[in-house]
């Protein structure tokens, strides 16, 4: 975050909250080109804020969805400085989520990480991005159990889940299957 004190205040109340783990995205530090967003005017509805990170309704309001991603997050961000400043403040898990090579996997594994998300962030937030399922077997294999592998992406099935364990990932995440069921009764 651009803010370092308020991202200490986020990660300690995480803690105290009961929090396991912190999850940092480690290959998006500019927003992707959202054209939908863009074309609908996307904007939380008025009346939500997001006490977790300081924000009332009215100062995002504000604020356009891009303008309030760039002035929240650092696009400097580094493994070198991130992962050692976090362990200086936290006992929580650290895990990095973006992760598409066995490169990634290695300086995770460098820098004391206790997992990978093998993500692309369900395709929407880089253009020409690998499935994950296609760079998962790679990924694995540089682990060689020495790093927690988890994967999202694609996954729509039992079927894609016993594929996913079967390449390597101890654990799948699903988002889309889980809000579209939520969505269903909302129509």
């Amino acid at each position: 975050m651009t803010d370092r004190e308020k991202e200490a205040r986020i990660v300690r109340r995480a803690e105290a909250s009961g929090c396991k783990a912190i999850f940092l995205t480690a290959d998006s530090p500019v927003l992707g080109v959202r054209y939908n967003e863009w074309r609908n005017g996307f904007q939380p509805p008025p009346g939500l804020g997001y006490p977790m990170i300081e924000k009332t309704s009215d100062q995002i309001q504000q604020e356009s969805h891009d303008d309030g991603f760039s002035s929240f997050n650092s696009d400097s961000h580094s493994w070198a400085r991130e992962i050692p400043w976090l362990r200086s403040i936290t006992k929580m898990e650290i895990w990095i989520k973006g992760v598409l090579t066995s490169e990634d996997v290695e300086t995770a594994i460098e820098y004391g990480c206790d997992g990978v998300i093998i993500s692309n962030h369900g395709g929407r937030q880089l253009d020409e991005t690998p499935a994950t399922i296609d760079v998962l077997p790679a990924c694995a294999k540089a682990a060689r159990g020495r790093i927690r592998i988890h994967i999202d992406g694609g996954i729509r099935s039992g079927t894609d889940i016993f594929k996913a364990l079967a390449l390597g990932a101890e654990c799948c995440w699903v988002g889309r299957p889980m809000l579209w069921g939520l969505a269903i009764a909302a129509i």
